[in-house]
């Protein structure tokens, strides 16, 4: 346990560091990340001081006084906590018997034949005891002592409640006990010590068992703990859940049309419909070095538009008066890299054309970013099948610009997108 909320620490603190020196966060996403780091993060400090704590919590010092049972345990009790010697019923010491095939089985339950079979063989086994155990959880106990009555332990520290780990069906959880087990260095002189106090050295009986079954208030107790502790633990996931949809900004069209209205798109000097181009295919990118032409140069049509993408696509283009508009394709290994340019008759047109597309693509968004030094872009994430591809849309005059980094064997990277967006500004401007 203390191994893994290390590592996770260690996760935390990285992440800490991300969100302390990325550039690209807000201010306030920046706020929100450090909170939903820092309070898990604490979390897990305080439950590897639990581990670190309860790896070596000592052993407990069991005293018998003339009137009194005395267990001074200093990791397990705030104070010493005594027991009169009347309500001491019972005692047993087994240190591993014959009949036991597993050296985990304690203290064997004498019955009839046909006597309670839905009860245990054996009163401490793996799988828990009705018994508290007093000591280290990971410690085998010998010595099982049984009180006539129900008691309290008070002063249990917060801190060693893992100590009663072998308590599954214990009462202890509401302190109070029906006896107690621990594990002494020296059973045999333990036991001498318990008969000449004057306990019973007997072995247990299914009739012992049933008395000590929780009652029907403790279980309740327990159950209501139960329920606590899930809707805790949901409403911390929650809250996290809740975090982590702050910081990336709400569904992916939300995303979107956040970027394109807080960002301003160049419109060029020459006026609202941009430089005047000759020949369409002069705004698109040349080959990148070290990337070769990925099937051939063509324009698009609308004819092309309705077989790629369908009849409604292309009538959208038809109402918002598409002109031409042109494509290319490299690869590079593994990589295929598109670039397409589309022309309108105005530049509403194609910023309405951007904000359908958007609005389309975003619905499936892995991630929504804008590329720092192209005004107005939006880049998306979004897998296609068992294909990623990376995109990057912006605006230039009438027309809409699309760059496309495509995987079929490796991942792009946003860097590689970034570069090639701005390849793509560059020359559109």
């Amino acid at each position: 346990m203390t191994i893994a909320c290390l590592g996770l620490l260690g996760l935390l603190g990285l992440s800490l560091m991300g969100i302390l020196f990325d550039p690209t966060l807000r201010t306030t996403d920046r706020i929100l990340g450090l909170v939903s780091t820092i309070v898990p993060a604490l979390f897990l400090a305080w439950l590897c001081y639990l581990a670190i704590w309860m790896a070596n919590p000592g052993r407990p010092a069991i005293r018998l006084e003339p009137d009194s049972l005395v267990i001074d345990h200093r990791s397990l009790f705030r104070r010493p906590v005594r027991i009169p010697r009347e309500i001491v019923a019972a005692a047993n010491v087994d240190v591993g018997t014959e009949a036991s095939f597993r050296p985990h089985d304690r203290f064997p339950l004498e019955r009839a034949d046909d006597e309670h079979r839905e009860l245990p063989l054996w009163l401490y086994s793996k799988k828990g005891s009705p018994l508290p155990l007093v000591g280290h959880f990971r410690e085998t106990p010998n010595i099982a002592i049984l009180f006539r009555e129900p008691i309290r332990f008070r002063g249990i520290r917060r801190v060693s409640r893992p100590v009663f780990r072998h308590s599954v069906r214990s009462p202890i959880r509401t302190k109070d006990a029906r006896g107690f087990a621990c594990a002494a260095e020296q059973p045999f002189i333990a036991e001498q010590e318990l008969r000449a106090w004057g306990v019973p050295i007997r072995r247990f009986t299914t009739s012992d068992a049933i008395a000590l079954r929780p009652s029907a208030g403790d279980r309740r107790r327990q159950t209501y703990r139960t329920v606590f502790t899930v809707l805790a633990g949901l409403i911390l996931l929650g809250s996290q859940a809740l975090i982590a949809f702050i910081l990336t900004g709400g569904p992916a069209e939300e995303r979107c049309e956040d970027l394109r209205s807080s960002t301003s798109v160049t419109v060029s000097s020459d006026g609202p419909q941009g430089p005047p181009v000759s020949d369409l295919s002069d705004v698109l990118l040349d080959g990148p070095r070290g990337w070769v032409p990925y099937g051939s140069a063509h324009e698009v049509t609308i004819t092309g538009l309705t077989e790629e993408w369908g009849a409604d696509w292309a009538g959208l283009f038809e109402e918002h008066d598409f002109q031409r508009g042109y494509q290319r394709s490299w690869s590079s290994g593994a990589l295929h890299l598109f670039e397409e340019v589309w022309e309108f008759e105005s530049y509403p047109d194609a910023i309405a054309i951007q904000h359908d597309l958007l609005a389309t693509v975003c619905g499936d968004a892995l991630d929504v970013y804008e590329i720092e030094g192209i005004l107005g872009s939006t880049a998306v994430v979004w897998e296609d099948g068992d294909t990623e591809n990376h995109s990057v849309y912006f605006v230039r005059g009438p027309r809409l610009y699309q760059v496309v980094l495509s995987e079929k064997h490796e991942v792009p990277t946003r860097a590689e997108l970034e570069r090639f967006g701005r390849l793509a500004d560059d020359v559109a401007r």
